[in-house]
C-alpha cells in the first residue's frame, strides 16, 4: 500500500508526514529532559555566583546594615510603613556604629552591593516574598 507523493502548489514534491505516536512521545520526553537540564544549569550557575561570607566583624555589621536598608527599600509591600521605618533606622544605626569602628563610604557601598547580589540570588531560588522575610529580620538589639 503505497501512497502517492504529496505535491505542493508550485509542483514540487513535499515529504510525506505521518503522525507517529511513539516518536512524538520520545520527542516530548526529550523536550522535558532538555527543560530539566536547563533549569538545573540555571540553578548551578546561580549557586556559583554566591558571594563570599564576611571576613571580619566589621563586614558582618555592614552586611546587617545593608540587608536592613535593602529590606526597607524593596519590601514595603510585605512590611508596614512602621516596619520600613524601623528597618531604615536600624540600618542608619548600624552604619553609624560601623563608621565609629573605622568603616568608610566605600565599605558601606561594598556591603550594599553584596546585599543586592545575595537578594537577587535568593529571589531566583525562593522568590521575592521569602527573600523579603529573610531581609526583614533585624539583628539582635534593634
Amino acid at each position: 500500500m503505497s501512497a502517492a507523493p504529496m505535491m505542493a502548489q508550485d509542483g514540487r514534491q513535499r515529504p510525506e508526514f505521518r503522525y507517529d505516536a511513539q516518536h512524538n512521545q520520545l520527542g516530548e520526553k526529550t523536550m522535558v529532559n532538555l527543560i530539566k537540564a536547563a533549569a538545573f544549569a540555571a540553578v548551578i550557575t546561580v549557586a556559583g555566583c554566591q558571594t563570599a561570607p564576611p571576613e571580619t566583624p566589621l563586614e558582618e555589621l555592614l552586611d546587617q546594615g545593608a540587608r536592613a536598608e535593602l529590606a526597607a527599600q524593596r519590601c514595603e509591600s510585605f512590611t508596614s510603613l512602621r516596619g520600613d521605618r524601623k528597618l531604615q533606622d536600624a540600618a542608619d544605626s548600624i552604619y553609624a556604629k560601623a563608621r565609629s569602628m573605622g568603616a568608610d563610604q566605600a565599605d558601606i557601598e561594598a556591603a550594599r552591593l553584596r546585599a543586592r547580589q545575595q537578594a537577587g540570588i535568593r529571589d531566583t531560588l525562593i522568590g521575592n516574598e521569602a527573600t523579603c522575610d529573610e531581609l526583614s529580620i533585624l539583628p539582635p538589639g534593634y
